[in-house]
């Protein structure tokens, strides 16, 4: 995991030499498309790091200034449980590459059943209360027992376009609130213009 993110931070870094090399003028386009990696973490429990990978849709409408746009997020964020996230985003580009976004989602997980065929449940999860995931989702280890849970969030977040031709590498943090708990999503996205 750690070799993965070196990866994509390093081919960010080559990426912004080649944009800096470019006009800070590059063609607008309508639709843009694109692949998310990064991690959630949790600001309620220990700051725990869990992968998360996405994609994206956004349809700008480029002739508002600034320009705005509204799209479409999927997520999995690849923690005690899958949980899978979708968002419905209202973007505003005030200035070059800069964009802010809000956006309500959706968010499900299923708990994972950590006990053992002897019913014992594993060292590493006897740490834990419960386990808790974005979405809240519960295992009643002792019963055996599955839960899944849903629930609806808000998405506030930001991010940088660094544009090379049609292509686009954007980091970008984000807060997601579900009930009272604040979650941050942060990582790097791979897009293209179209």
């Amino acid at each position: 995991m750690k070799y993965l993110l070196l990866g994509v931070f390093v081919a960010f870094a080559s990426f912004v030499n080649l944009s800096a090399q470019e006009s800070h003028e590059h063609e607008v386009h309508p639709h843009h498309a694109g692949i998310f990696l990064g991690g959630t973490t949790d600001t309620d429990i220990a700051f725990e790091f869990n992968f998360t990978l996405g994609i994206d849709y956004e349809y700008r409408f480029i002739h508002t200034t600034p320009n705005v746009g509204v799209g479409v997020i999927g997520e999995i964020v690849m923690a005690e449980h899958t949980e899978y996230i979708a968002a419905l985003p209202l973007f505003v580009h005030p200035w070059q590459g800069l964009k802010v976004y809000f956006a309500p989602g959706y968010i499900t997980a299923s708990a994972v059943d950590h006990t053992t065929p002897t019913g014992d449940t594993p060292a590493a999860h006897k740490l834990m209360p419960q386990d808790r995931t974005l979405a809240g989702a519960e295992s009643n280890l002792e019963e055996n027992v599955v839960e899944s849970n849903s629930h609806f969030f808000v998405r506030f977040g930001a991010g940088y376009d660094f544009h090379y031709q049609q292509f686009s590498i954007t980091p970008t943090i984000s807060a997601d609130i579900i009930e009272s708990t604040v979650f941050v999503v942060y990582g790097v996205g791979l897009g293209i213009g179209f």
